[in-house]
């Protein structure tokens, strides 16, 4: 079974999408995860299907935090299209910077955007260049990835495939682990430590992995990388302090940048308070 996750606590919105190899079936409900996947909905979506049993063995899920998008379902992911072949469903945790000009060459060649949300976005050029220039999923997503200009970890999945890649920049976190034969992608590691999976690593900048539930093959694939660019608000803001994002722990990360804030700029104060809450972590030493 490969799963893959966001990150573990948008407050907005959260989906899910399951898959038993031959059928999948998909939920968003606002709030945060217990509120909007609630355990009914869970044992909803692996109840029968057409009178057999629905056995997930791959699934992908998301929390939202907007930063691009109304405040609304459709803008919550994942995203997902019915193509003849198959739905295909798609979740990205990430910006793109040349959304406008994309979303009209998509316009432009009959392809409809419904929301702002650049995850959506990804979806539909993805699935476009594999129509329009009759290519495979993999290569759809290397033409995209050559098209777009920002940044993206993400995840693809078909009824039998998984496809999680991240851009070449390696902007955003993007970790995988095992638990037993199970393959886990997150855009924070705390999220293994808390299912008590193994840290195996990171989905490179520009890497492309494909599983097959058929198959059972993993298949990488590597695209052209120049340089890197993190993001520095998941060290500042976004991730949890117990999280190792791009090879260092937030917490102590946060800490070092006090001590050399208060080097820099020192005042004589009778009270400090931590704005935001995310400058309020456990000692790190």
């Amino acid at each position: 079974m490969v799963f893959w996750h966001s990150s573990i606590g948008g407050p907005q919105a959260a989906g899910i999408a399951l898959t038993d190899g031959g059928h999948i079936r998909k939920h968003k409900g606002w709030g945060r995860v217990p509120e909007a996947i609630p355990d009914t909905i869970l044992k909803h979506l692996e109840s029968e299907y057409n009178g057999t049993p629905f056995q997930p063995r791959m699934g992908i899920g998301h929390v939202r935090y907007a930063t691009a998008g109304a405040s609304d379902l459709r803008s919550a992911q994942p995203h997902y299209i019915e193509p003849s072949s198959g739905r295909i469903m798609f979740c990205s945790n990430g910006d793109v910077a040349n959304y406008q000009e994309l979303k009209k060459l998509l316009g432009e060649n009959g392809v409809e955007v419904n929301t702002e949300n650049d995850g959506e976005l990804l979806l539909k050029l993805i699935d476009f260049y594999r129509v329009s220039q009759g290519l495979s999923l993999v290569e759809a997503v290397k033409k995209m990835m050559s098209m777009v200009r920002g940044t993206y970890s993400a995840a693809l999945m078909t009824r039998s495939k998984l496809i999680v890649f991240r851009d070449p920049l390696g902007n955003r976190p993007y970790s995988w682990g095992r638990l037993g034969a199970t393959f886990i992608y997150a855009s924070e590691t705390c999220v293994l430590d808390i299912l008590g999976a193994d840290c195996m690593g990171d989905v490179e900048p520009g890497q492309i992995i494909e599983h097959d539930l058929v198959t059972g093959k993993i298949e990488k694939h590597q695209t052209p990388v120049t340089r890197r660019a993190h993001c520095m608000f998941e060290l500042i803001y976004f991730s949890r302090p117990d999280s190792i994002v791009f090879g260092e722990q937030v917490g102590t990360v946060r800490h070092r940048l006090g001590r050399l804030l208060a080097r820099r700029h020192p005042v004589e104060a009778e009270f400090v308070s931590a704005v935001p809450d995310s400058a309020i972590s456990p000692p790190w030493g």
